[in-house]
């Protein structure tokens, strides 16, 4: 699973992310649209135009049906550049081999085709490249939308039906820059980290707002929505706060600022439609276009210098919105490359003779349109292995084809993504047709209750000259990932025993297996194929084996991302922050917690690098039960300018360790009186008297602290000089009943926690 946390690469125009848990494992985002060519290199477009409206095209009404433009496009790269890509990884990373590299694995998705023109222009005059526009004067005139592969080059199918107006734009695109092109809409699963940061939000009143927002304007940009979210955090619409106590803004700004950058995302995502940009792109040059599409993924996580318009949006849409960062979790993320017809003709080279086909008449159209069938599904052994596609054209009788009714078949499969019908079309029967399709699963594919699966009968009327086969209408493919989490020290529980179950209710097919996780192989993926609407009802059991014997948790309801943490009772999580992030390098912090008299003892060394500064740090320890949370650490702080700060050990109970320079220096000398009470020994009151002192670098501090019962009641708060120097020295006057005091010490220590008998001397 993609993690969305630094490093990112860009190699070749391709951005490319890394894995959450497997290190060889990389993953690369999408091209942008191009034109698809077959095996001979042609090129899969077609604008077919009447005879009689091209002879007199800019006389024509703006709405008369004109003609249709037939078009496939892809997203996928070059094998070539990708093994380019893989070798500079490699070498980046230093590994001893090639990385696994594979293309975003998408949920869902979808494609649109759009022209847009100015509110103010002249009918079917397409706006000159060179002016700046305001936002405000775009709208759509065309729109056609349908569903992408989602697998392989990610393969969309168009048919448009053009008006005048619509004829008109597409053969100014082969003269120069037009406002029409075609807008993927991608959604992928990928792991977000945790932060110190919580961000709480109405998203009722969000979608009021923005609904609201210059009701007008069809487009908004990315950096409009950076604004709008602004405004909403100004208003307190949304709230964001810090979850770490006695940490400052400035301890937090880099938290803050990744949090913000990940909710204008999440805003952006669920409020907006990505549109087509009006202005022209650099996208003549792929690397420059991929990216200003995938900048935002290593920034603001936006598509950089692309558009959206506002999207309606249900009560029930809103109450699913739900913006946590605080835990790691999987959340779904969209990305929309996109392209213009001006770049996709640049591209091949196409001239407006190659593409355009000059036709009598609409029927002559439907002679020379070829239906096509593609199929949103990934084919090999391992998943689909082909797709029968039955087409009937001239009506079904009972659910079988009409006597008279002509039949067609496609086999789909991974050499044959896409297929086709010739010579269908009869101007006697129109333009309705039916298909169904059967869906025949490999030999190694993911286990399910049936081989094969057949779909109903679907009507298609209309204008379509394209079909979709999608076999997820039929079947659903249920995934429920397990990782070892970073708590979970393999020094401690080397294995996890994890097993899944599920039953399907109605059908009583069962799923149930079973998984061993390690260092090595941290992670497993369950997945199994059920039909559309079972119920979702799995369940796991996980057992951790160690040194005392195995800890085995009882079964729990499973989700798709499933964190294997220590299953110890009494566990301490300490989350470790550099707060002083200029100049830093690097950081080596040492823990350590300690607990003789119950047989504890626990250590860590945690390296934070300027590369994962922002990653989340945890260090978790067990402790007694009614025992203290206290642990001690020291660091050792490099900067960029070569500089070294070291700390010695320092005892604390803090629930989050603040690593820099300054936390560095501040230091807490809290002493802690135990024992019976006071007056059971004859005292009535114990005086301790703290001395710090650094002549080095004339420093001095001292306080007395007044104790009239067991516990703490105050400390000495130091701004060292030196952080490695911690010695100081107490003295304990015990303030007698009987008016004979007795004193302890002076007592040279270095523990944060000087512990104090209320037991005065003898």
């Amino acid at each position: 699973m993609l993690y969305l946390a630094p490093p990112f690469f860009e190699i070749e125009g391709v951005v490319v992310g890394r894995d959450y848990s497997d290190p060889r494992q990389y993953w690369y985002y999408p091209n942008r649209p191009r034109i698809a060519v077959d095996e001979q290199g042609r090129p899969a477009v077609r604008l077919l135009i009447y005879k009689e409206i091209l002879q007199n095209l800019d006389a024509t009404d703006d709405e008369v049906a004109a003609g249709f433009l037939i078009f496939d496009t892809v997203l996928d790269w070059e094998p070539e550049r990708l093994k380019k890509v893989a070798a500079k990884i490699k070498q980046d990373m230093d590994l001893d081999e090639l990385p696994r590299l594979s293309p975003l694995q998408y949920r869902s998705g979808k494609v649109r085709l759009s022209f847009l023109d100015r509110k103010s222009a002249l009918p079917g005059d397409p706006p000159p490249p060179e002016e700046d526009i305001p936002v405000s004067e775009w709208v759509s005139f065309i729109e056609s939308s349908g569903v992408p592969s989602l697998y392989g080059e990610n393969r969309a199918m168009f048919s448009v039906e053009l008006t005048a107006k619509g004829t008109r734009f597409i053969l100014g695109s082969f003269d120069g820059f037009i406002p029409a092109g075609v807008v993927y809409e991608l959604n992928y699963v990928a792991m977000q980290r945790a932060y110190n940061v919580k961000v709480e939000a109405d998203w009722s009143i969000v979608y009021d707002y923005i609904r609201d927002y210059e009701q007008d304007r069809f487009l908004f940009w990315n950096d409009e929505v950076e604004k709008i979210v602004e405004k909403l955090v100004e208003k307190k619409v949304i709230k964001i706060t810090g979850s770490i106590e006695g940490v400052g803004d400035e301890g937090m700004e880099g938290e803050y600022a990744e949090v913000r950058k990940q909710l204008t995302q999440f805003v952006y995502e669920k409020f907006f439609e990505p549109k087509i940009n009006p202005k022209e792109l650099l996208d003549k040059d792929t690397p420059g276009a991929i990216v200003s599409l995938i900048a935002g993924v290593r920034d603001t996580g936006l598509p950089m210098q692309f558009g959206g318009s506002k999207r309606e949006l249900h009560v029930d849409q809103l109450r699913s919105f739900e913006a946590d960062f605080t835990t790691y979790r999987a959340v779904e993320r969209m990305i929309a490359p996109q392209g213009h017809l001006s770049v996709f003709w640049e591209d091949l080279g196409l001239t407006k003779d190659q593409v355009v086909t000059v036709v009598d008449d609409k029927a002559e159209i439907w002679k020379i349109a070829e239906l096509g069938i593609i199929a949103v599904a990934r084919f090999g052994d391992d998943a689909i292995a082909h797709i029968v596609v039955d087409v009937v054209y001239g009506g079904l009788i009972d659910g079988r084809p009409a006597p008279n009714a002509r039949t067609f078949s496609v086999v789909l499969d991974d050499r044959n993504r896409k297929g086709s019908v010739r010579n269908w079309f009869d101007p006697a029967l129109g333009t309705s047709f039916h298909y169904r399709y059967t869906v025949a699963f490999g030999p190694d594919a993911t286990v399910g209750s049936d081989v094969l699966m057949t779909s109903e009968w679907i009507e298609a009327i209309g204008s379509d000259v394209a079909v979709t086969i999608n076999p997820s209408n039929l079947i659903e493919q249920r995934s429920y990932e397990f990782q070892r989490s970073s708590l979970l020290k393999s020094d401690i529980f080397p294995q996890v025993v994890v097993r899944l179950n599920y039953t399907d209710p109605d059908t009583g097919w069962q799923y149930d297996r079973s998984k061993v996780l390690d260092a090595e192989h941290p992670s497993w993926t369950a997945e199994f194929r059920v039909r559309k609407g079972a119920p979702k009802d799995a369940v796991y059991q996980a057992q951790f084996p160690h040194a005392g014997g195995t800890i085995s948790q009882p079964e729990r309801p499973a989700s798709t991302l499933i964190m294997l943490n220590d299953p110890r009772e009494n566990l301490v999580r300490i989350k470790l922050m550099v707060t002083d992030q200029q100049n830093f390098q690097q950081a080596i912090v040492n823990l350590e917690h300690s607990d003789p008299a119950n047989d504890i003892f626990e250590s860590d060394t945690l390296v934070i690098a300027a590369q994962n500064v922002n990653d989340a740090h945890e260090w978790q320890f067990r402790r007694a039960p009614g025992a203290r949370a206290r642990y001690r650490y020291n660091f050792i702080l490099l900067k960029t300018d070569g500089t070294v700060l070291e700390t010695d050990w320092v005892e604390t109970e803090a629930p989050s360790l603040l690593i820099g320079e300054k936390t560095a220096r501040k230091w807490d000398i809290r002493p802690q009186l135990i024992g019976p009470s006071l007056a059971q020994n004859g005292v009535e009151r114990i005086s301790v008297a703290l001395l710090y002192e650094d002549a080095a670098n004339d420093y001095r501090a001292a306080k007395e602290i007044v104790f009239t019962q067991p516990g703490e009641a105050g400390g000495l708060e130091l701004s060292l000089r030196n952080p490695a120097l911690r010695d100081y020295v107490y003295t304990a006057t015990y303030k007698m009943a009987s008016g004979f005091d007795r004193k302890l010490g002076p007592i040279s220590s270095r523990d944060s926690f000087p512990v104090i008998s209320t037991v005065p001397p003898t």
